[in-house]
């Protein structure tokens, strides 16, 4: 999806749906071993590598995560929101962590 469909999906979303997407992504992120935190978020990624092991996603040779549409997925099934605005937040969401402009 290109930056500018992204960025009008995104910016027609209501504050719960953003904190929605937002909650699920970081939920996301735990699962797949990206970010580390507390013990309960801990415990919560390990059920979900259970409850979502489909969208888990796979490493490369070297060990590193290669996510596909793994992510997109996950949103979609802990948010229900569809999988167009699914896909439009990871592209909001690497813009926003590197510090590039939204609008």
């Amino acid at each position: 999806m290109n930056t500018k469909t992204a960025f009008g999906i995104i910016k027609k979303l209501d504050d719960a749906s953003m904190e929605a997407l937002d909650s699920a992504f970081v939920r996301f992120l735990f699962m797949a071993g990206l970010i580390e935190g507390d013990a309960e978020e801990l415990a919560r990624a390990e059920q979900d590598k259970i409850d979502y092991a489909p969208f888990l996603p796979e490493k490369d040779e070297n060990g590193e995560v290669v996510i596909k549409d793994e992510a997109t997925k996950f949103l979609n099934a802990i948010t229900g929101i569809d999988m167009e605005t699914c896909e439009a937040w990871e592209v909001y969401d690497l813009y926003v962590t590197n510090g590039l402009s939204f609008d």
